[in-house]
């Protein structure tokens, strides 16, 4: 009698095993089967092992973005004094037209322009003669290979296109200006050598400081009072970005940011079906230097006034000057800074 009662709860111990077992396979199929909920900076990580679902779902959330990105700036555009005539940046704005390749980019120097000339020039395939002597001037070659429309001619040539403006927030850019132009270049190339010289005569304090490299707040001082002396049509890589692009005119189809490139430069490969013509991760001239270590060497007081000249893109962009120094660490009084 135990024995069989001991068989017949083995049996049934066997079949409630072989039933759990059946569920959880049953369970794992359906999870596996389920669409993956990727964000647009997963997605990107992902792609290419990504579905065609993944691949609406990533359009559309991009899509929705740049589109409030857009909406945001032609606000500030309606309603903003920007301080300078959108028909002159649009005549002196740097455009990239590939009209073969139906794709156009603004350029901003210090916004990934080196990597967005090149991956132009990938698309225009000089020979290799070519690419080796403008390897030191990528913006050069890139506006010659495709040069930008007539004037009269610009707006509607450039919305027939995939269209691509990249901005980053000012303060990032001005630390990446500085170090890569005025410490790596500034002890050695003649220009910006003479640069320093300019900016140590006119606002070094210590003259006990025989460094022939401006400081970070000697750089700043000059950059405030640089663009107000000519009233934002400075060097081009500190001039605002919203002096640089014609916002205001044209409509593009890509308004990326540097902090989200790998998605923004994935939308417009896809967008554009040049994915396979695109070396999509390369980064030219990375900025490596430490921006918390730029800023904590700026006094507040050349923090308040240089947020002035680069108003406009912080609104037009979304960018703030508080939120940008606390996400960096830099300990300010934020109740004397404005944006």
């Amino acid at each position: 009698m135990r024995s069989r009662t001991a068989t017949l709860l083995s049996y049934c111990l066997i079949g409630f095993v072989c039933l759990c077992l059946y569920f959880i396979s049953d369970v794992t199929t359906v999870i596996r089967n389920q669409p993956r909920h990727l964000t647009p900076a997963m997605f990107a990580r992902s792609y290419p092992n990504v579905t065609a679902s993944e691949i609406e779902r990533f359009f559309a959330a991009k899509e929705k973005q740049y589109h409030t990105r857009r909406m945001d700036i032609k606000h500030i555009c309606e309603t903003m004094d920007l301080g300078f005539d959108n028909n002159l940046v649009l005549k002196r704005s740097n455009i990239v037209y590939d009209a073969p390749d139906k794709v156009s980019y603004c350029m901003i120097p210090k916004v990934a322009s080196s990597t967005w000339c090149n991956h132009f020039i990938d698309l225009g395939n000089p020979p290799a003669e070519v690419r080796k002597k403008f390897e030191m001037g990528l913006q050069i070659l890139a506006k010659d290979l495709f040069p930008k429309p007539p004037l009269e001619e610009l707006v509607s040539s450039v919305d027939q296109t995939v269209s691509i403006a990249i901005v980053r927030h000012p303060f990032a850019r001005l630390a990446s200006v500085y170090y890569q132009k005025f410490v790596d270049l500034g002890a050695w190339y003649k220009a910006w050598v003479e640069a320093n010289q300019r900016i140590i005569e006119l606002y070094r304090i210590d003259k006990s400081n025989p460094s022939n490299i401006s400081t970070p707040d000697e750089f700043i001082r000059f950059v405030t009072d640089n663009n107000k002396e000519k009233k934002g049509w400075v060097d081009q890589h500190w001039k605002a970005q919203s002096m640089h692009c014609p916002f205001c005119n044209l409509n593009f189809t890509v308004y990326a940011r540097m902090e989200e490139l790998n998605e923004d430069t994935l939308y417009f490969a896809l967008k554009s079906k040049l994915e396979n013509r695109l070396n999509l991760p390369q980064a030219k001239n990375p900025t490596s230097k430490s921006e918390y270590e730029f800023w904590s060497q700026v006094q507040v007081s050349s923090i308040v006034d240089v947020i002035e000249p680069y108003r406009t893109d912080m609104m037009m962009f979304g960018y703030s000057a508080k939120q940008y120094l606390r996400d960096l660490g830099v300990n300010v009084d934020e109740a004397q800074i404005s944006l």
